[in-house]
């Protein structure tokens, strides 16, 4: 709607005062500008576009159109800020942000990274995978958000709705996710609805907002109208959308640096000299990088691509737009005559993200299988919901427990764990029975109030059970499926081998053991197991590259004839270029019987050996040949390697 009459805008002489910091927008151009050029050899990226919105009031500090606009090659007149582009994994945060707030998940949840498959048609099977083309197992939310990894996001959308999704993210912001619910599918939290930069960025804005709309404003203030015709030009009021609590959880995971750096490194474009909460965002063939962030005082989001839509050249997110968007911010958080006009203070802990009202950080044990922080944020709803079971009650169960074998191929595996009334005390974690469905709905009093589900969300959650059985299986860390007089059969039941000889006995494995802590909640001790004795020779059994994590790294495990893993067997890392690292396998309780090597020349192609090694330094183990990006599955980055006894 028009504050003016024709008449008035035509003649009146107006005076307009724009939001924009002249210094920054002109920043902001030559770095766009510098950044593209730099860029464009290796990636194929020809354009890009920045909006930077000042936290509180939403006010345009500097918008960029494009890299030149004089450029008709790449359409240099048209303003991508507010053109439609797919927003790929930048717009995760959204979704989290409304987990949290429904009370389905909390940061310390487990969601299930293994592979899922959701019917589309009687014959049409979706199935997400992550862009690195590995399952993680079990993973926290915090860290599957970190990491972005895909499947996570796409079994939460699952138990959050695309309706409710679309909701809260048009009210955070995104008007331009506008069609009918039914026009998106599951692929919405991968950026599967096109959406403006302008609009996304608003949506972070709301979050740095304390979860508080504010619509972006682009007009300071107006001089010049006649008597009578200078309407309002005040800010208009801010909308509560997401709690404060749930906004603030979101901000601490995309500003943990630690807990992203598996799929980023530790030194990413996401890093900054003050914190910074920040996301990306790759779409699919690489036609749109995203990378959108924010500070205490600026929100910034970065759109990198070509403007016909043309593929990159294998450019990412981390890699595309994040070397743009970081230095904008560091540009001008060096710059402190800019920083006393935004009103933002020069000292460095003033840019320290602190916690929200209803936000709660408080000690956790992690159980045996997960990386988590030794204290986690949880809002005040989650906590009261989860009572006195503790905050993870959703997630890991503390029992008195037994363990369960299955006997296949003459080899004993645990595969998971069953509660009795005798047995060790440990903290485990659950077997899956899909999100948000362990707890009860805040207006039942028992678990068996929830609906039951239907045969497709049943079909679905035996995948998962049957896949997490099998982590359990490769990593030797069982999985709590429920009481003892009940395990073999649910056990023969996933595994569908009516054949497997299944035993229950003594709890024996490595895990940790589990004693009252304070108001109740569970402290882990590390209980090491008596190691078995190393095999005096070892055969190669599998090298495969489709396993372990994000990033570049040669790992693996090393078992006796027995099938059980083996601490301290030396293990020599040698590659092409003549580099040399050596290990012992584990034998605490993370990683026990397990090497892991990051990979020394890590964007090179090359051949890397493994040998394992006696305590004389003579090889005990045949050479296995590990090749690292040179084609098809060895491209992948990660690669895993299993040795077995021969003796």
């Amino acid at each position: 709607r028009r504050a003016y009459p024709d008449w008035v805008i035509e003649r009146a002489g107006l005076r307009v005062i724009t939001t924009l910091d002249l210094e920054m927008q002109n920043l902001a151009q030559r770095i766009v500008a510098e950044e593209v050029a730099r860029l464009r050899p290796v990636y194929d990226l020809s354009n890009a576009a920045l909006i930077a919105l000042k936290p509180g009031t939403a006010e345009i500090l500097a918008m960029v159109g494009s890299a030149d606009f004089h450029n008709a090659a790449i359409a240099g007149q048209v303003n991508v800020t507010v053109r439609l582009r797919q927003p790929g994994s930048a717009i995760k945060p959204v979704l989290y942000a409304l987990a949290f707030d429904e009370l389905v998940i909390s940061p310390a949840t487990v969601i299930w990274d293994v592979e899922a498959s959701y019917r589309l048609s009687e014959n049409d099977l979706y199935r997400p995978r992550n862009y690195d083309e590995t399952f993680h197992g079990p993973i926290t939310a915090r860290g599957a958000l970190a990491n972005s990894y895909n499947v996570p996001a796409v079994k939460l959308l699952d138990a959050v709705g695309v309706t409710r999704m679309l909701e809260g993210a048009r009210a955070m912001g995104i008007a331009s996710l506008d069609r009918e619910p039914s026009w998106y599918g599951l692929s919405l939290t991968l950026g599967g609805g096109d959406v403006t930069l302008l609009d996304l960025t608003t949506a972070f804005h709301t979050l740095a907002n304390d979860g508080f709309y504010h619509p972006p404003q682009s007009i300071a203030a107006v001089t010049g109208a006649p008597d009578g015709h200078a309407p309002d030009l005040g800010l208009p009021p801010s909308r509560a959308v997401v709690s404060p609590a749930a906004a603030y959880l979101v901000t601490d995971i995309l500003s943990d640096n630690a807990a992203r750096t598996p799929a980023f490194g530790a030194n990413s474009p996401l890093r900054l000299s003050l914190p910074a909460a920040v996301k990306t965002g790759t779409t699919t063939d690489y036609r749109d990088n995203w990378t959108v962030g924010y500070t205490r005082f600026l929100v910034a989001g970065v759109w990198a691509g070509n403007s016909d839509g043309r593929p990159m050249r294998r450019a990412s997110g981390i890699t595309g737009a994040a070397p743009i968007w970081q230095a904008f911010m560091q540009a001008v958080l060096d710059d402190e005559r800019m920083l006393m006009r935004m009103g933002a203070p020069l000292e460095p802990s003033a840019w320290e993200f602190v916690g929200a009202p209803g936000a709660v950080r408080v000690p956790i044990a992690c159980p045996p299988g997960l990386s988590c922080p030794e204290e986690e944020w949880f809002t005040e709803a989650w906590l009261a919901r989860t009572g006195d079971d503790g905050p993870l009650a959703d997630t890991a169960v503390v029992e008195t427990m037994n363990t369960v074998y299955v006997r296949t191929g003459g080899v004993e595996i645990p595969v998971a764990a069953c509660s009795a009334e005798t047995g060790v005390s440990r903290q485990l974690l659950r077997l899956p029975v899909g999100l948000g469905r362990v707890l009860p709905p805040l207006d039942a009093v028992a678990e068996d109030a929830l609906p039951a589900p239907d045969a497709e969300r049943s079909r679905r959650i035996a995948e998962e059970q049957r896949a997490a059985l099998a982590w359990s299986a490769q990593t030797g860390i069982p999985l709590y499926v429920g009481p003892c007089d009940q395990a073999e059969s649910r056990v023969r039941e996933l595994l569908q081998n009516q054949d497997l000889i299944v035993r229950i006995d003594a709890f024996t494995d490595r895990v940790a053991s589990v004693t009252g802590g304070a108001a109740g909640r569970p402290v882990v001790t590390q209980a090491a197991p008596a190691a078995p004795p190393p095999s005096s020779a070892y055969n190669l059994v599998v090298v495969t590259h489709d396993r372990g994590c994000g990033g570049n790294f040669v790992m693996g495990t090393v078992r006796n004839r027995s099938g059980q893993l083996v601490p301290g067997v030396r293990v020599l890392y040698r590659d092409e270029y003549g580099a040399i690292q050596e290990q012992t396998t584990g034998a605490g309780a993370e990683g026990y019987g397990a090497f892991r090597f990051p990979v020394l020349a890590a964007g090179q192609p090359h051949t890397i050996f493994v040998t394992l090694l006696d305590r004389g330094g003579g090889a005990m183990s045949p050479t296995a040949n590990v090749p690292h990006f040179q084609g098809g599955p060895s491209d992948l980055g990660c690669h895993f390697v299993l040795w077995q006894g021969v003796d």
